[in-house]
């Protein structure tokens, strides 16, 4: 029959927030197994009001190697394809949302622990899409194609019959507009309203300088005067004023000839969001926007860089 090691018995007493659990004790066999506070079982760390700090607490500094050492996998220039990162991000996945079906309210409920795990999808999620680390989790995931950790672990409890779309890289249910509206709010309307499409595709990888423009982080005036690297926002290209990454591929008259390029090539409105349905419907169209970002960011990088130098 079943032979139970008593020595090894452990237990905890579930109680309200705010109180405490009695100083008790219960008889296993020979075996006296004090009431502890908290237990460690199968992996997670459970405790007497089953919110799961302490699990957590001690999760975060695993998370934060692993997304360290996957970060040095990919460098924002070169490095694997959009495919091979993704399947890098995975990684963190499997190890965050370890028995999340038990802890999913939890989570859902605490933002402390919704910025823990965050924290450690971003730093993966801006290197999926070669960008800088002021980006926010939010606009690193979104374009990542990454649905958040906490909507992950949701999924794994969400009820059948709720309407889903596939994640990229799991077969979990994904509530479409919980996703896209509820969680993205209104970030850039660039990748908002077709989100669902954009981490989907199968196709087409985000370079660094892509990613700059879509983002707005990177030598646009806006941005630099932000982070304190520029005294205005004007565009030092055409005196324009604000400088924004929309700026740049729409109205900016120093990239006409660039701008012509690609407007032959994919459609005359060169706004953010007609850039990104663009790149959505063929790699025959993503190509040329990625060759108009390289192509002008990297003339603009140049210009700063002079700038930088002249002020010495």
């Amino acid at each position: 029959g079943l032979t139970v090691a008593e020595n090894k018995t452990e237990a905890i007493f579930l109680h309200q927030k705010g109180k405490k659990p009695p100083q008790v004790h219960l008889r296993i066999g020979r075996v006296r197994v004090p009431v502890e506070a908290q237990m460690k079982y199968l992996g997670l760390i459970l405790n007497g009001t089953w919110r799961f700090k302490e699990h957590f607490s001690r999760l975060a500094p695993r998370l934060k190697i692993i997304s360290a050492n996957l970060g040095k996998l990919m460098r924002n220039i070169g490095g694997p394809d959009m495919k091979a990162r993704r399947l890098h991000a995975e990684i963190i996945n499997s190890v965050a949302l370890y028995d999340a079906p038990i802890w999913a309210e939890a989570l859902a409920a605490s933002r402390p622990l919704c910025a823990i795990l965050r924290r450690a999808h971003r730093t993966v999620a801006v290197r999926v899409i070669r960008t800088y680390w002021t980006v926010s989790h939010v606009a690193a995931t979104a374009l990542a194609g990454m649905p958040p950790l906490e909507l992950l672990a949701g999924w794994a409890i969400a009820r059948r019959g709720a309407e889903t779309l596939e994640a990229p890289g799991s077969t979990a249910p994904l509530p479409t507009m919980e996703w896209a509206l509820a969680r993205y709010k209104v970030w850039d309307e660039a990748v908002r309203l077709c989100l669902a499409e954009w981490a989907g595709r199968k196709t087409g990888t985000l370079t660094f300088r892509t990613t700059q423009v879509l983002t707005g982080h990177g030598c646009f005036g806006e941005y630099l005067c932000r982070i304190g690297k520029e005294r205005t926002t004007q565009c030092h290209h055409c005196t324009a004023d604000p400088h924004s990454a929309q700026h740049t591929p729409q109205d900016c008259l120093a990239w006409v000839a660039e701008r012509g390029v690609v407007a032959s090539e994919v459609r005359p409105d060169l706004s953010l969001p007609s850039f990104v349905n663009a790149m959505l419907g063929s790699e025959r169209k993503w190509n040329p926007v990625t060759q108009f970002c390289e192509t002008v960011i990297k003339k603009k990088e140049g210009a700063e860089e002079f700038r930088r130098q002249a002020e010495g």
